[in-house]
């Protein structure tokens, strides 16, 4: 029992120990000026996950032992969002202040905490969220004094340090006074200014090349360097020094690496030659530069997805690049010694920076600081080098096409001056011919002068024939002119005669009419025959008075008549219309439809109003006796012009046998009629006054279909012309 027990204590108290040791810490302790220590060698952490901690509950929090401690291999918090708070013990014997240094330029918000006295100080607070003047010093990181670490004795340093996953965040630093901290900080930016310089050079290097030769290559390789200086720049904060230093919020927006990844791509393509080489991989480079596309747009719009897509792109890019190198090196291209060069120290650079900052290695100094930089600088100093020899190439090649084109040009010139003579020699055989011909052209030219003055004589006769044709054109115009005026003034009178005539007619067709209705009315008519006579001569002259009236309105649109165009309704003009056959289409069983789209219409009311009269009372005269009768209306506007169609279901005709004479007057197509066949012709003369077109189909038993096309303009010009009076002026039309 007492075994048990002895066993059960050894293991509380070995628990116990892992328990201290886990939460001891190593404690710095500072005796000189000039020493510098890295935080991550004597921190503990504490990982906020909502940024919801203050100072106060960190420091419970360390005295509870919940904070952990901070090592190279858990240093890395990239994709993570929070607070990562630092606890640091330090022993300060000088009476120097101490500072606290990141490197890092992506840490969002950094703020340092001391307690003294029972009393939390806090340093000024600074980051990448926050504006440049937030920061003490002109730097790269960030430098941050230590509150009252001036004092002599110990400390508890906590530092609040505040990320998010748009770009790699690794929490290391340095510890020391502010000499040896800038010291440190002075290296690594001349060592970045550095690069920066032999990229600027290696820009202005091959951009020049490219002024001079105009060779494609160089102005992607420019480009390429260009978006190089920007990563550089961005990674250690001097984008945001130099050009938005008031507006922190840039900072997180990676668009320099979509750009980066775009020209890389670009470049890499033409300088192997991937389209005549490779010219099936030429699909997967494009589809990676659309990729490259979006992640330049989701920089400015989803930062969280282009973050993920640059980290996966950061790994895929170099294996697609190693595809490359395998697939040219079979092909046994020398192009590919010279990227094998330039860009091995990139490439294994690249693999283990992504890779570790993933988290699938620990975090490794020389390729966290300036691994990327220096290899890039390598590569593009090799890159241009070889470029360069392109040049060189292209210059010795330009040469010897200028020393063959030397040589083209001499012999040429040779060949010139042989054809030179040759041709002199013929040209002076054609000049002795030229001057055997002359002879021969002076007697040509005295022949053609004789001609030109027998066409001189000639002329001057044909100008005295003209001259009297004229004169006797011009006489015989002025005898048609006058012929023409009086065709004018006959047809004139004529017009006038048949006006008066039909008016002066229906007055005495009255008088037969009301003599007929005074005899029935004085005395009824007892004897048959007679009562026969009396109707027949009333229905005699009641026709001949329909046809007087329908001769008077046919001088009447043809004589021009002025009419007053206005805008009408033609659904309600229609109704109106309708309600006069009302009892007619009722009796008949007559099926109206009507499909009137158009609200209003600009036309000659009682023209309008006469053409669907006549098409009605045609309808019903020539109804059919087997089918059910139908009427179907249908007006709408197409552009500037009302269209109206109009059907039946009536006994109709054979159209195509009367093309030339539908619309002809006293047509008529049924025998058995008792019109007159003017309907149809005054429908045409009233469409015709309002500037419009007919057209009319028919088949027997299947009734007609008429098309009326007008115009439907807003001021239509009002017909000009003779025009004849009535009533008082008649009479004096009469007289005359």
């Amino acid at each position: 029992m007492n075994i048990l027990k002895t066993i059960f204590l050894l293991i509380v108290i070995c628990q116990a120990q892992e328990v201290i040791g886990q939460n001891e810490s190593r404690q710095i302790v500072i005796k000189t000026g000039e020493e510098k220590y890295a935080i991550e060698d004597y921190s503990k952490f504490y990982f906020d996950d909502y940024s919801k901690m203050d100072a106060i509950q960190a420091f419970d929090k360390y005295r509870a032992y919940d904070f952990k401690q901070l090592t190279t291999e858990n240093l890395n918090f990239t994709h993570s969002i929070g607070t990562v708070w630092l606890a640091i013990e330090i022993e300060n014997t000088t009476n120097s202040s101490l500072y606290l240094n990141f490197r890092n330029f992506f840490l969002q918000k950094i703020t340092v905490y001391t307690k003294v006295n029972n009393q939390i100080q806090s340093s000024k607070v600074t980051g990448a969220s926050l504006p440049f003047h937030t920061k003490d010093f002109r730097s790269g990181g960030y430098i941050i004094e230590i509150p009252s670490s001036n004092i002599t004795g110990k400390h508890l340093v906590m530092c609040a340090i505040k990320i998010d996953e748009s770009a790699p965040t690794f929490v290391r630093g340095e510890l020391g006074d502010l000499k040896s901290v800038l010291n440190y900080n002075r290296f690594h930016e001349s060592l970045t200014m550095t690069i920066l310089g032999i990229l600027l050079v290696m820009l202005f290097y091959n951009a020049s090349l490219f002024t001079v030769t105009r060779d494609r290559l160089y102005f992607y390789y420019s480009g390429y360097l260009t978006s190089s200086i920007l990563i550089v720049a961005w990674f250690n904060g001097l984008l945001f020094e130099w050009f938005w230093p008031n507006n922190p919020n840039y900072n997180k927006y990676p668009w320099p690496m979509a750009i980066y990844f775009i020209t890389q791509l670009v470049f890499i393509s033409q300088m192997l030659r991937i389209n005549t080489f490779l010219p099936k991989v030429r699909k997967i480079c494009m589809s990676f530069i659309s990729i490259s596309l979006i992640i330049l747009i989701t920089s400015f719009t989803n930062i969280t997805l282009s973050s993920i897509l640059i980290f996966s792109f950061a790994i895929i890019l170099p294996l697609y690049y190693v595809f490359l190198i395998l697939r040219l090196a079979k092909l046994k291209e020398k192009i590919i010694y010279i990227f094998l060069l330039g860009w091995t120290p990139m490439l294994i650079v690249t693999v283990f920076n992504s890779i570790m900052t993933v988290g699938f290695i620990k975090y490794t100094e020389i390729f966290g600081l300036h691994g990327v930089e220096v290899c890039l600088a390598w590569e593009v100093v090799i890159f241009s080098l070889a470029l360069g020899y392109r040049y060189n190439l292209i210059k010795q090649q330009i040469i010897s096409v200028q020393d063959e084109n030397l040589n083209i040009i001499e012999n040429q010139k040779l060949i010139l001056e042989q054809m030179v003579s040759e041709r002199t020699e013929e040209i002076l055989a054609q000049n002795e011919a030229l001057i055997k011909n002359q002879d021969q052209i002076q007697i040509q030219n005295e022949r053609l002068e004789s001609q030109n003055r027998a066409y001189e004589k000639l002329r001057e006769l044909v100008l005295r024939q003209n001259q009297n044709l004229e004169s006797a054109v011009n006489k015989r115009t002025i005898e048609l002119a006058d012929s023409n005026q009086e065709l004018k003034n006959n047809l004139r009178k004529i017009e006038r005669f048949n006006f008066i005539a039909a008016h002066n007619l229906r007055g005495p067709v009255a008088r037969i009419l009301g003599l007929c209705m005074l005899v029935e009315k004085e005395e009824p008519i007892k004897d048959s025959i007679n009562y026969e006579i009396i109707e027949k001569l009333k229905y005699s002259t009641r026709e001949l008075d329909i046809i007087i009236h329908d001769l008077i309105l046919v001088l009447d649109i043809q004589s021009q008549n002025d009419k007053n165009y206005k805008r009408i309704n033609p659904e309600e003009s229609i109704q109106k219309i309708l309600k006069q056959f009302q009892n007619e289409l009722k009796k008949e069983n007559f099926i109206l439809e009507f499909n009137i789209s158009a609200e209003t219409i600009n036309v000659i009311p009682e023209y309008f109003d006469n053409i669907f009269i006549n098409l009605i009372s045609n309808s019903l005269k020539y109804r059919s006796f087997d089918t059910d009768n139908k009427i179907s209306i249908t007006i709408e506007k197409n552009e500037n012009n009302v269209v109206i169609n109009y059907k039946d279901k009536g006994v109709g005709f054979e159209s195509a046998n009367y093309e030339d004479k539908i619309f002809e007057p006293f047509q008529k197509f049924h025998s058995n009629s008792d019109g007159k066949g003017l309907g149809l012709f005054l429908i045409k003369s009233q469409i015709r006054a309002m500037g419009g077109e007919i057209n009319l189909r028919s088949k027997p038993n299947m009734g007609i279909n008429i098309t009326i096309q007008l115009p439907d303009i807003k001021n239509p010009k009002k017909n000009s012309g003779h025009v004849f009076k009535t009533d008082d002026q008649l009479n004096k039309i009469e007289n005359e």
